[in-house]
């Protein structure tokens, strides 16, 4: 185990550390370890798993910090895997140099308009565990193909970006776990692109407030959001699960907690399925569930036996009583997301009255069924 203070890491914030760390992944002896101190970076320190070999990257938990002060990641994993994660998918090379690259014990903070944090790229087996980023674009972003992610007990708190984005990948065997997403501007999880994402879980993590609203400084428009989206209009999603999760999302027109619709942009808003409404304590939020509708999906890429949603909120989120949902079935107020996308979402759940609407009265008429089969498509 070799310390960045060993290339010549000063480690005191103002000293421009990049070309240490560099030497310390390129000469070092496979774990590179950051102690106490805060390391400015300037630029990326591309770690070409290829030449490097693996590498895992450690800081002494809670005292190592990041500051990247340049454009961004602060940190870019690039691999060749190219395959399966098969037996008969790995080559060699893979295999014995680049597998499990792993981030732990950091905090990187960003301190330039474009810096990010952790961007990998044709890796398998990334493991990132109790890292913290913060005022960064995009904490966590992954690109083309890689295989078996775990992302767990992190935290990524008031950033401008996404805070996990996995953009346009062909990915399978995903899992984000333990993990605390807050306050980033433009949502907590979110899948897209020309993806191929198959077997992923979202589990046990607290996802809230991440919208535009926890940016006001920059002036951003109320552009849609969701603390999960899911967007399979140019790719294919399966194979899923979110369970056992805190998902809290603030009460405006296009904040949502999961959902899947068309790709925000500054010009065009668009079709929500998935709108977020508080309910009458001004410390919770319930929220309509949707991760798939006829506007941003077809048959043929996007499967309600494919994706399992199991929402459930703390006690004091929701004052819904269990003795109103069924294991199997359950009935909800029509809601006004559901009218508009003709939303279709399976959900079955054992706590499925936490992801229901804000309760309605007694004596509203109009209430829905949600057959186990799931909601037929609309023309």
């Amino acid at each position: 185990m070799s310390t960045v203070r060993e290339f010549g890491a000063v480690g005191d914030g103002r000293a421009d550390d990049t070309e240490a760390v560099r030497h310390a992944i390129a000469q070092g002896d496979g774990t590179v370890r950051f102690p106490k101190g805060t390391y400015r970076l300037t630029a990326t320190v591309l770690i070409d798993l290829a030449s490097a070999g693996r590498i895992a990257l450690a800081g002494e938990q809670g005292v190592a910090k990041i500051v990247m002060a340049g454009p961004g990641p602060a940190f870019h994993f690039k691999g060749t895997h190219d395959k399966s994660a098969a037996p008969d998918g790995f080559r060699p090379q893979v295999w014995q140099r680049e597998r499990m690259p792993t981030v732990s014990g950091l905090e990187i903070e960003g301190a330039h308009a474009d810096a990010d944090g952790l961007l990998f790229e044709g890796v398998m087996q990334p493991t990132i565990t109790g890292v913290l980023i913060r005022e960064s674009r995009t904490p966590i972003r992954f690109v083309g193909r890689s295989r078996n992610v775990l992302i767990d007990h992190c935290h990524l708190f008031h950033n401008r970006g996404i805070g996990i984005h996995f953009d346009a990948v062909n990915l399978h065997q995903i899992i984000v776990s333990a993990s605390h997403i807050s306050y980033c501007r433009l949502g907590g999880i979110r899948i897209d692109g020309a993806c191929e994402v198959r077997n992923f879980q979202i589990t046990g993590c607290d996802i809230e407030y991440n919208n535009f609203r926890s940016h006001p400084d920059v002036g951003a428009a109320d552009e849609p959001t969701a603390e999960v989206f899911l967007d399979a209009r140019k790719g294919t999603i399966r194979e899923g699960t979110i369970t056992g999760c805190t998902l809290q999302a603030t009460d405006s027109e296009n904040g949502r907690t999961c959902g899947c619709s068309d790709r925000p942009t500054a010009s065009r808003a668009p079709r929500a399925c998935g709108r977020s409404r508080a309910t009458s304590s001004a410390a919770s939020a319930t929220t309509c569930i949707s991760t798939a509708s006829p506007a941003c999906r077809s048959p043929a890429t996007f499967s309600t036996a494919d994706i399992d949603v199991t929402c459930s909120s703390s006690v004091a989120r929701t004052s819904r009583s269990p003795a109103t949902a069924s294991a199997t079935t359950r009935t909800t107020p029509l809601s006004s997301c559901e009218r508009a996308s003709a939303s279709w979402i399976r959900r079955r759940s054992q706590s499925a009255e936490s992801c229901c609407a804000t309760p309605q009265p007694a004596s509203t008429p109009s209430r829905l069924k949600v057959p186990a089969s799931g909601w037929p498509l609309l023309n």
